[in-house]
């Protein structure tokens, strides 16, 4: 077990090594420092390797944090506000009881995970199943103990650690339940597609209805009950040994790497990439162009490119718009059981989502899709021609594929501006309609900006290779920082007319700003890569 986990941290630590020089070039400036020749140097690539390992450790602390935020605490937080009164305490130790200690140590398996690590290490370096996989139990349950910390103890769930021991015991029970079931049925419960659709739809109602119809339970006297902690830590023992003289590891493998087999991971992945941009079927009326002989330039050449490409872009704007009616008919039910006292309540309250819709806006409003199948199906052919680069040109594109892009992020805009709307009317606050008017400008004024914010980022950086990997890590870090931005907006405390007018200011700004960025750095930015 050593020795193997050795060469796990070996192999991590230089192939971060090499991620982490390869990023650092990608820079500029910066990368201009670093030479070619730190790839050969083992202590210098260990060095990197550590870097891109601190990197890796803050993630996992942020994606912890945000779980716990979203999943746990707001819902409880809700409740309390906008329900009925509950100790917020008690309801996110119930969220997370159920939902990380009971369903999650049955879903978020290690041993049936499809890490791209697994190919490497059993395939490639042939490190034994049996020892790889029992590793990565280890590491993981040892994982979630360590970045579950921070989040607990700033989020108030009671007894930390020693739920924290309850949940690294039944993460241990739940990878050996896994592995039973593959045993006596040959049956891999993340990999059945009908039980992880129905879980989808089963988990969250089992998660949350209970406590939106009153039955929150003090589970603290539970969880600090020195018998039921005796009993978690020995069943866990117990698990462990079973998992330890599992016979059965090789089988896995075989089956979990089976794709692998014909393709390497990254192959698969490049080919589920590809599958999502190109076109299926290329028919008669595809590529009949005589509806556009009206049109010239790249005005003609946009209007093919999103004809050909309706399937992919009405299939986006159905799924947004699916959610939004989802979401709206739920919170519609759900405001049925509010007494008109509360509905004054959260009438405020929904006046004072503003900020929040920043952040809801920026993930309806993206348009990576789109910008990938205009990389590979139109781009990645006519960046190899010099007039397309011309500044001009690129200009008239950029501002062509805005137009469209506003066209199509327009739809459902205009569906989450009228469900709103409805809803005001539902709780029989429409006397005070005039009162959330800058709400609904601003879900427009956002869905302008981050539809030209996406197109402005493809030009000005293109991430892109030839593969559809993103290898730009200012990329990253830029909108990195734009989500940290509109997820920090929700912190904003101000009148709503005082925020809709920043917005409308930003939005109006930023216009000009990316047609003038656009034009003087696009022609050196926006190329193949």
């Amino acid at each position: 077990m050593l020795n193997a986990l050795m060469t796990f941290f070996k192999y991590s630590f230089a192939e971060k090594g090499n991620q982490s020089i390869y990023y650092l070039k990608r820079i500029p400036y910066l990368g201009d420092l670093i030479k070619d020749n730190i790839y050969k140097n083992t202590e210098g690539k260990y060095i990197y390797g550590i870097i891109g390992l601190i990197q890796k450790i803050l993630f996992k602390f942020i994606g912890k944090m945000l779980f716990v935020f979203l999943f746990i605490y707001a819902p409880a937080f809700l409740i309390n506000k906008f329900l009925f009164e509950c100790n917020i305490n008690n309801a996110s130790l119930q969220f997370f009881i159920i939902f990380c200690c009971v369903f999650g140590s049955i879903f978020n398996t290690a041993v049936f995970s499809d890490r791209k690590e697994n190919y490497k290490f059993i395939k490639v370096l042939r490190m034994d199943p049996k020892k790889y996989y029992t590793l990565m139990i280890m590491m993981k349950i040892l994982g979630d103990f360590i970045f579950f910390i921070p989040a607990m103890l700033i989020f108030k769930i009671p007894s930390p650690l020693k739920l924290l021991v309850i949940l690294s015991s039944l993460r241990l029970i739940g990878e050996y339940i896994n592995l039973i079931l593959f045993s006596k049925f040959n049956f891999i419960i993340v990999k059945n597609s009908v039980v992880v659709g129905l879980s989808y739809i089963i988990v969250p109602i089992l998660g949350y209805a209970p406590a939106i119809l009153g039955f929150i339970f003090d589970f603290k006297p539970l969880v600090e009950n020195l018998i039921v902690l005796i009993a978690f830590i020995i069943l866990a023992g117990l698990s462990s040994m079973g998992i330890m003289h599992f016979k059965r590891y090789k089988d896995i493998a075989c089956i979990m790497l089976l794709k692998s087999e014909i393709k390497s991971v990254e192959e698969v992945r490049e080919d589920s990439e590809f599958d999502s941009v190109k076109l299926k079927k290329v028919n008669k009326k595809l590529l009949d162009t005589k509806r556009f002989k009206s049109k010239e330039g790249y005005e003609y050449l946009n209007s093919i490119f999103f004809f050909r490409h309706n399937k992919l872009v009405k299939r986006s704007i159905e799924i947004k718009c699916i959610v939004i009616t989802v979401v709206f008919i739920g919170i519609t039910i759900f405001s049925k059981m509010f007494t008109e006292e509360n509905t004054d309540e959260l009438f405020e309250g929904v006046k004072g989502m503003l900020p929040v819709f920043v952040f809801i806006m920026y993930f309806l409003s993206s348009t990576e899709r789109i910008t990938k199948a205009m990389f590979y199906n139109c781009d990645l052919a006519l960046l190899r021609y010099g007039f397309y680069k011309r500044k001009e040109d690129i200009l008239l594109n950029f501002k062509s594929r805005i137009k469209k892009i506003l066209f199509y992020n327009s739809i459902h805009t205009a569906l989450l501006v009228v469900e709103f709307s409805l809803f005001i009317f539902i709780i029989g606050k429409g006397s005070y309609f005039i009162e959330v008017v800058p709400v609904l400008i601003s879900i427009v004024s956002l869905s302008c900006f981050f539809s030209i914010y996406s197109v402005f980022m493809y030009y000005i950086l293109q991430p892109y290779t030839k593969d559809l990997e993103v290898k730009s890590p200012v990329f990253s870090l830029v909108n990195f920082i734009m989500y940290a931005a509109c997820s920090g907006c929700s912190k904003i405390k101000t009148a709503p007319q005082y925020f809709t007018a920043g917005i409308i200011a930003i939005t109006v700004l930023f216009i000009p700003i990316s047609f003038i960025i656009i034009y003087k750095y696009a022609p050196k930015t926006f190329r193949l890569k």
